[in-house]
């Protein structure tokens, strides 16, 4: 996905849980020095776009939305946006 594995724990909080907790444990990791500053910032692009799928999944399966719909697209977009990102710091 383009991310570093310091980032694990905090992407599985974020997608689990959703921003409002997941930031919370962002700040203190990055307050601790557990993990860089470039980061942070590669996995807050990431989660900005794909977060919550506990939460957003439970409340759109309710409604009738298919499980591929609400998921895929979601990843898929969050990998690419990081991606982008790693590229054009490249340059």
């Amino acid at each position: 996905m383009g991310l570093s594995t310091n980032t694990a724990f905090l992407w599985i909080v974020a997608y689990v849980v959703g921003l409002a907790y997941g930031s919370a444990v962002l700040i203190e990791h990055r307050k601790e020095n557990k993990i860089s500053a470039k980061d942070a910032d590669l996995l807050n692009h990431h989660i900005a776009l794909s977060h919550s799928h506990l939460e957003d999944t439970a409340l759109y399966l309710a409604i009738g939305v298919g499980l591929g719909w609400i998921t895929l697209p979601r990843i898929a977009l969050a990998v690419i946006a990081v991606w982008t990102v790693r590229w054009m710091r490249m340059k």
